[in-house]
């Protein structure tokens, strides 16, 4: 995997020194790439149980029915007679109860849900249209001028929030030189966003970062989020001196705890509380909870909303545009043209190198395509010769 990850990166390295990287606009993407397991191989901790249950009385039943045999055999044929062999069936059940007993361990050790016996490293993912399967997503980091990769990677998560800098740190890590620019444009879907990400963001002064969060790109779809409620949070005004809240109804909610949301990047937020919930006229509108409206102000709001300030002006408008045209074309071309639609692989590990193989064959096809069109071309022969010595 090691040697892979470094082809890679000379071929990435090979394509800036042909000039077909830019480092002007770089767009983030994933896709989900069905896993090379079956659906039916999922399990729950109560149905792996119940598996359990099943295997060991079904071994019972072999072992009772194979002393029987053996007991009838000693009784026709002597007791001296070789009649131990392990009965095939037993062997393979007993097999099948370890790899049982190890997706439980495994299970209750990592916290999971539940457990694909095919491939214990796969989650379910959810594709356009609602379609759920066992996948894994393929993370890229592509470069607009020619759409070469630029880094990649493979997860096993649900969301693409905590690849948003592990694939910038990924890029300037295989472009070192090439990345020390007064200003590299970053564009990537809502998916990546989060309060965190856009905080450490801000200390990477060469990114210009254009990342809407859910709700702003939901409206920008035409459709309602949270925020269009009268009872949104935005409108409860805050009293510093009191540290309290004021509902639009102007009743008081009080700072309750600190809380850190789930997650690797999960942001901490202050929780605010209402105690007079159930005597107020919009009790069910505002809040349905007995224990009453609850607020979280999270720390790094501002950044959300500095975004939303960048992404509405015309120049955000034009360069998000171009989101979509750089980085899903790749994705095109690996799944129509390279007819990569599934891994072959199992296990997060293989997978990874299985990707990076198929990055690298795309950054292969746009170093050939160029050498071609650069063959065919009227440039003098000495002009050439840089290129070709490549």
């Amino acid at each position: 995997a090691a040697e892979i990850s470094n082809l890679f990166i000379q071929i990435v390295r090979v394509c800036r020194k042909l000039g077909l990287v830019g480092l002007g606009h770089i767009s983030l993407d994933s896709t989900v790439i069905k896993a090379n397991a079956y659906r039916e191989k999922t399990y729950d901790r109560e149905k792996l149980i119940l598996e359990e249950k099943a295997i060991e009385k079904k071994i019972k039943e072999l072992l009772d029915s194979a002393q029987a045999t053996d007991d009838e055999e000693d009784r026709i044929f002597g007791i001296n007679a070789r009649g131990d062999e392990i009965p095939k069936e037993l062997r393979s059940q007993e097999k099948r109860l370890e790899k049982f007993k190890e997706a439980k361990a495994k299970l209750e050790e990592e916290s999971l849900k539940e457990i694909n016996l095919t491939d214990p490293d796969v989650k379910f993912q959810r594709q356009e249209g609602n379609l759920i399967r066992p996948g894994y997503r393929a993370e890229v980091a592509v470069d607009e001028k020619e759409q070469v990769i630029l880094s990649c990677d493979v997860i096993n998560k649900a969301n693409d929030v905590d690849q948003l800098i592990p694939l910038i740190e990924q890029t300037s890590s295989n472009l070192p030189e090439a990345f020390i620019k007064e200003s590299i444009i970053v564009t990537a879907d809502s998916g990546y966003n989060s309060m965190e990400n856009l905080k450490k963001l801000e200390s990477k002064h060469n990114i210009d970062a254009y990342i809407p969060d859910p709700k702003y790109q939901t409206a920008q779809s035409g459709k309602t989020t949270p925020e269009d409620s009268p009872f949104y949070k935005d409108r409860f005004i805050y009293n510093p001196k009191k540290d309290i809240y004021l509902c639009p109804n102007h009743k008081e909610l009080y700072f309750s705890h600190r809380k850190k949301e789930q997650g690797e990047h999960g942001a901490y937020a202050s929780i605010y509380r209402c105690r007079e919930c159930r005597t107020c006229q919009y009790f069910g509108k505002c809040t349905k909870t007995p224990h009453g409206r609850e607020i979280r102000i999270y720390d790094n709001t501002s950044q959300i909303y500095k975004m939303r300030s960048k992404l509405n002006t015309a120049y955000g408008k034009r360069i998000y545009a171009r989101r979509k045209a750089i980085v899903e074309p790749v994705f095109g071309n690996i799944k129509h043209n390279l007819g990569f639609r599934q891994f072959l692989l199992r296990g997060l590990k293989k997978v990874k190198a299985e990707f990076t193989l198929i990055a690298i064959a795309h950054n292969i096809k746009k170093i050939a395509r160029f050498l071609k069109k650069l063959l065919f071309s009227k440039l003098p022969r000495s002009e050439l010769a840089p290129a070709l010595a490549m």
